[in-house]
């Protein structure tokens, strides 16, 4: 199926009247788990829905005390991972009171370990792997040792040390792009060096050198710097979740580590080649004093039905200003679908895609004008209107539906347009446009179709 998304004009001829907005995502109030014995620098939960079982389930890292660093200046920790459940992917509690997975995990004990956020993938066949867990185990000298832990559901789990001259920070996220078939893990290029990288793996034996895929720009704040980046497949594309370390400018460290996170939106149409949207928070920081007021750590994404589901962690206070407090909690921000970048019309907008052929019958907007009006028509290769096919034939109001089907009066079909190169022309009068969806391909120059 072809969709066109808005988080840029690849595949728009024009526009006019239509401005660009980033989506807002709203935290669920009633979503917040409170986890007494950690701090949100470490919490990165992962959720997903048992289809199976009509349940959700989430696994989240919590931090207990391991030792005070006297030149970093905070106290480090180990993490052990602890298993939610939930009816409705809102109100959480345990399964267990002991964790899934500790440092005592393991052909060999460690003395601490630091690790996540887990992958849930979707990609794997052999099911005792679908979960993934990339940590760092370090032995009574504080050696580190890089491992990957597997899990079927997240109680019972199996580890392999990962060959290879690699020790990864966390977060360490996984993704599996479609395009090369392979994973991508997302780290740093090293510790004192945090730019984005990608480093390939096709079965966790051997990984491939780091590729470049992110640093802060001039556009930035100076004591800005990409932190991690966490990738998810949607649609066509790939959405990433930049977080952006906001560094304390007193502390004059090689490695500053005091300040507060936040997150913008990125996204690749390959999985390798990631562009921001705007240089600004797609999920600020909450007001003082509440979960998430010093920082927020969204880890997860899930797409339920029309609506879009991110799971963060947060944290009350600034990272490492505040460990005592033992302030993390588990929460979720709720988005419509598609709703990371649209085009908005104040008054009376048009948008007009590149040229596209269908060959199906399916044709769809995502659209949120309740108190507007939509109007719709197709323009033939030579930007004439079709006959039959006009605004006046397609004229609607009130319209809020993420997959509304535009009908004109006279009987015509998209099946009447069917192998024929035409474009699609929309005009909204106090309304948004999220999405087009249908059987059709969208075609560039010499016809060649935008992948």
């Amino acid at each position: 199926m072809g969709i066109i998304l808005f988080f840029d004009d690849w595949k728009i001829l024009s526009r006019t009247g239509m401005e660009r907005k980033q989506g807002n995502p709203c935290m669920e109030e009633d979503s917040v788990f409170e986890d007494e014995k950690t701090e949100g620098a470490w919490n990165y939960p992962v959720v997903w829905k048992d289809t199976e079982k009509n349940k959700w389930l989430a696994i989240y890292g919590q931090a207990l005390p391991f030792a005070y660093d006297e030149k970093a200046g905070f106290c480090i920790k180990t993490v052990e991972f602890y298993r939610l459940v939930s009816s409705d992917g809102i109100h959480w509690k345990r399964s267990s009171r002991t964790p899934v997975f500790s440092r005592e995990d393991g052909d060999i004990e460690a003395a601490r370990i630091d690790g996540g956020p887990i992958y849930y993938d979707l990609q794997e066949s052999d099911e005792s792997k679908k979960l993934k867990l990339l940590y760092r185990l370090f032995d009574a000298n504080g050696t580190p040792q890089e491992r990957i832990a597997y899990s079927k559901d997240g109680k019972v789990w199996t580890t392999e040390i990962l060959k290879g001259k690699n020790i990864f920070h966390s977060p360490a996220s996984i993704f599996y792009n479609r395009e090369e078939k392979k994973y991508y893990i997302s780290n740093w290029f090293h510790v004192h060096d945090r730019r984005i990288a990608f480093y390939a793996t096709k079965d966790f034996k051997k990984v491939e050198d780091p590729i470049y895929v992110l640093q802060s720009d001039g556009e930035d704040d100076c004591a800005a710097e990409t932190y991690a980046l966490l990738v998810f497949p949607y649609e066509n594309i790939y959405i990433g979740l930049l977080w952006m370390f906001h560094g304390d400018t007193k502390e004059i460290k090689v490695n500053r580590l005091k300040g507060y996170m936040d997150c913008q939106l990125v996204y690749s149409y390959n999985g390798k080649n990631f562009q921001r949207v705007f240089h600004k928070p797609f999920i600020a920081r909450n007001s003082r004093g509440k979960h998430a007021g010093g920082s927020v750590f969204p880890t997860s994404i899930v797409v339920n039905d029309d609506e879009i589901f991110i799971y963060a962690s947060g944290s009350k206070g600034e990272m490492f200003k505040y460990q005592e407090e033992c302030d993390a909690a588990l929460f979720r921000y709720n988005m419509r679908k598609d709703g990371f970048a649209y085009l908005t019309s104040y008054t009376t907008g048009e948008v007009c895609t590149k040229a596209v052929k269908f060959y199906g019958d399916k044709f769809d907007l995502n659209i949120c004008a309740p108190y507007g009006v939509v109007k719709v028509q197709i323009l033939n290769e030579d930007g004439k209107i079709i006959e039959g096919m006009s605004y006046e034939e397609c004229t609607c109001k009130s319209i809020d539906s993420v997959e509304w089907s535009p009908i004109w009066n006279g009987g015509k079909t998209i099946a009447d347009i069917k192998n024929q190169v035409v474009f699609i022309e929309i005009e909204i009068s106090n309304g948004e446009i999220y999405a087009i969806r249908g059987d059709f391909d969208v075609l560039g120059a010499n016809y060649i179709k935008l992948e």
